[in-house]
């Protein structure tokens, strides 16, 4: 039989014994020299003393936090009500600034002056006394009249005039731009929207012979008038394809002494019609043409109210640049003291075939 060790001897600490229940059972007092153990703080008052009055307690230190994110006290009495917590808590309070909702209707404290020769009359609408045309205007509830004049030119028989201001401008078209056509207005009506629209008989926009004249002639005397009226032109405006292109027309001052012609471009651009043109041009265009453009000149008339240059489109081999052509009559009018003032589309072909011909406008220089 395998024999075991002498058994250890185990020592308790506090002066405990082993678990055993004794034969005499559990004392009812300690025994002599036992101690009690030691206590711990694991409650808040170990010896069951209150603290005394005299101590106060302390808020821990607070988190090494940004100052932009901690709340501000609210406890004044001028603060402001706390908001949703949604939003911005430190955001700045702009106190609201009283609106006035009063509107001066007559404009007193800012007045336009205007410098020009002639007065602008709000009156309260304009008739003309012509039997054939009736031309209506009215200026009423505009603050400010309108400094811009637009012209257009639609079909082949009409003709609108938008933002009029000034009554006598219908008066002086009656008297000098409608006579020129022979064959007369077939109507005419005015709106109260500032514009007014005139229907030619016949077809004046794709005339050609001798009524093409009498069309360019026209063309003249509108851009005659308005310069008479202070109107100067100012650009093309063209906003699309079916809308017809609008010439505008800027209120600056009169010019009583201008002088207009017109020079007309085939749809090929190699025939040239100037009409009305100063003698000194009319006598030197031909031969000028002649001596740049030799080789594609195939004719040249004049007469005492156009003068007719036609060219070929090549010659030699070499084939006609139109922009060419078109710079060196521009240069030649140059030099003898006119120059461009507008290029204005007019109708297509009798049958409403092709496309716009191009009509230039040529100033003379003050």
């Amino acid at each position: 039989m395998q024999q075991y060790g002498q058994p250890q001897q185990y020592s308790y600490p506090y002066g405990a014994q082993p678990y055993y229940i004794p034969q005499d059972g559990y004392p009812t007092q300690a025994p002599q020299g036992w101690q009690a153990q030691p206590q711990y703080n694991a409650v808040p008052f170990p010896n069951a003393v209150a603290p005394s009055a005299s101590y106060h307690a302390t808020s821990p230190a607070p988190l090494g936090r940004p100052s932009y994110i901690r709340n501000k006290p609210t406890n004044t009495r001028n603060a402001v009500p706390s908001k949703s917590a949604l939003k911005r808590r430190n955001a700045a309070v702009i106190p609201e600034r009283e609106r006035s909702r009063s509107r001066n209707s007559n404009n007193t404290d800012r007045q336009r002056t205007y410098s020009l020769t002639r007065q602008r009359t709000n009156s309260t609408g304009y008739q003309s006394s012509s039997s054939t045309c009736t031309l209506i205007l009215c200026f009423e509830g505009l603050q400010r009249l309108p400094e811009h004049l637009f012209v257009s030119f639609e079909g082949n028989n009409e003709l609108r005039l938008d933002n009029l201001a000034f009554p006598a401008t219908l008066d002086d078209f009656r008297e000098f731009v409608l006579p020129v056509w022979p064959q007369g207005v077939q109507s005419s009506r005015g709106s109260r929207d500032n514009s007014w629209r005139v229907a030619f008989n016949g077809q004046p926009w794709s005339s050609s012979g001798p009524e093409a004249i009498l069309v360019h002639r026209m063309l003249c005397n509108l851009f005659t008038t308005l310069a008479k009226e202070g109107y100067q032109f100012y650009t093309l405006i063209n906003s699309g394809h079916r809308k017809s292109p609008q010439l505008a027309f800027f209120d600056t001052e009169q010019e009583i002494t201008s002088h207009y012609f017109s020079i007309a471009l085939s749809h090929s651009g190699y025939k040239v019609t100037i009409y009305d043109a100063p003698e000194s041009i009319k006598e030197s265009i031909a031969v000028a043409i002649r001596g740049a453009f030799h080789r594609h000149l195939a004719s040249d008339t004049t007469t005492d109210e156009q003068c007719v240059i036609r060219l070929s489109k090549s010659a030699g081999g070499q084939k006609l640049n139109k922009n060419k052509l078109a710079a060196y009559i521009m240069d030649h009018i140059n030099f003898h003291g006119y120059q461009l003032e507008a290029s204005i589309p007019l109708g297509k072909g009798p049958l409403g075939f092709g496309s716009k011909r191009e009509v230039w406008i040529l100033k003379r220089i003050s």
